[in-house]
């Protein structure tokens, strides 16, 4: 049986620590997702696949900053509510990328997103491409219907 199972990204930023006009701003490209799935077979996103979640951090003002991206990730991904009869979930682990480079082929420096990473702008506006990809492990007895789960990003940014 085939099943589609979506990773849906719900993000929220926190700014803290600096006393200096800076913007951050977060631009959500595209979902994590997993496209079809069969019931237990383990299914692996790279971040360089253009099926990879995938979110800018931009920064405006002269100010060089640090900026640290702190993830909350789910352990499972959950059916969406309204469907019947649906109630086992997934498992899920995350793999993550940062990279300048806007092309999805490029695969940048990998980090490790359940322990966060930093990020060093220069004095003007710089883009950083944040790729997220994943692996599921459905059992044999997951059902059809679409899976979801929420993550939250914190950032916090200090002058340098």
């Amino acid at each position: 049986m085939n099943i589609k199972s979506l990773f849906l990204a719900n993000l929220f930023m926190i700014s803290a620590g600096i006393c200096y006009t800076q913007d951050i701003n977060i631009t959500t490209y595209r979902d994590l997702d997993f496209q079809m799935v069969i019931p237990g077979v383990p299914k692996n996103v790279t971040e360089t696949q253009g099926n990879s979640g995938k979110f800018t951090i931009s920064k405006t003002g002269t100010l060089p900053v640090t900026v640290y991206m702190n993830f909350s990730l789910p352990q499972s991904l959950i059916p969406i509510s309204g469907q019947k009869g649906i109630s086992n979930s997934v498992p899920i682990t995350f793999t993550a990328t940062k990279s300048q480079d806007p092309n999805d082929g490029v695969a940048g420096t990998f980090f490790n997103p359940y322990t966060g990473t930093n990020i060093n702008t220069g004095r003007y506006n710089k883009d950083w491409y944040i790729r997220l990809g994943g692996t599921i492990k459905p059992d044999n007895s997951m059902q059809s219907g679409a899976y979801s789960a929420p993550f939250i990003l914190t950032i916090s940014f200090t002058a340098n």
